[in-house]
This record gives structure tokens, C-alpha cells and sequence, in this order.
């Protein structure tokens, strides 16, 4: 993993998960997800835009695609600057629909990446401001 990261792979790979075939996103977000465990990765995904990325793949009409983007939303959201990057970029709301996806593993992924956004204040009011639950009257 070390020579991919030292080789900027990371980087490359938030690329591959955009513009990728849907066949291949998921086994580009899994192997970028990969890559976060180091620093340098981390940095090198957060500086290409790797927030953005994900948070328009948790809307993939495929269910790996979406449970990937997911899990890999929630690895980079251990950082201070990706929380803030998903939130102003509106995932919350998603990861909320998500949480209703029919499909347990995304909906899995999906309570990991709200979780791991949700841990600053903005993300906690993202959260109730997004209000998908019904409250007694």
C-alpha cells in the first residue's frame, strides 16, 4: 500500500472513481479506501476532491457504488476537513435517504458515514435540520 500511496495512486484513484465504468467505481473506492489508513493518502484523496467525489457516487443507481462511496465516505470523514467538506456539500440528506436503501450493507455504510460526519455541531444540525423522521404531534 505504501509504494501506491508514494506513487500518488491515491489521488489517481478518486479519478478512477469518478469517471470509471459503474462495473468498476466500486473496486475504486474500495482500494482508495484503502489508501486512507496512511496520512499521505489521506491527504492526497482530500486534496482531489475525494469528498465531492463520494458524495455524488452515494447517488448511483448501483447498489455497490453506493455502498462503497459510503464506507469510503466514512473512512475520510475521520478528518477534520472532510466532515466539514460533507457536510457543506449536502450529504447528510443522502446518507439519511440512504439509511432506507433496500439493500443492508449501504444501508450499513450509510449509518458509518453519517455517523462519522455527524460528530462536529454543524453535522449534528445538518442532521436534525434534515428531519426525515415523523414526530408526534
Amino acid at each position: 500500500m505504501r509504494a501506491l500511496i508514494k506513487a500518488n495512486y491515491a489521488s489517481a484513484l478518486v479519478g478512477k472513481a469518478a469517471n470509471e465504468t459503474v462495473e468498476l467505481q466500486p473496486l475504486a473506492l474500495r482500494l482508495l479506501c484503502n489508501c486512507l489508513s496512511d496520512a499521505a493518502g489521506l491527504e492526497q484523496a482530500l486534496g482531489h476532491r475525494a469528498v465531492e467525489t463520494c458524495i455524488t457516487l452515494l447517488r448511483s443507481y448501483d447498489t455497490a457504488v453506493r455502498t462503497e462511496a459510503s464506507a469510503t465516505l466514512a473512512t475520510l470523514c475521520f478528518a477534520e476537513a472532510a466532515k466539514h467538506a460533507a457536510i457543506d456539500g449536502g450529504a447528510v440528506p443522502t446518507l439519511v435517504d440512504l439509511l432506507r436503501d433496500p439493500d443492508q450493507a449501504t444501508r450499513t455504510a450509510a449509518a458509518a458515514a453519517l455517523v462519522a460526519v455527524t460528530t462536529t455541531d454543524e453535522g449534528k444540525r445538518a442532521s436534525v435540520e434534515t428531519n426525515h423522521w415523523s414526530r408526534p404531534d
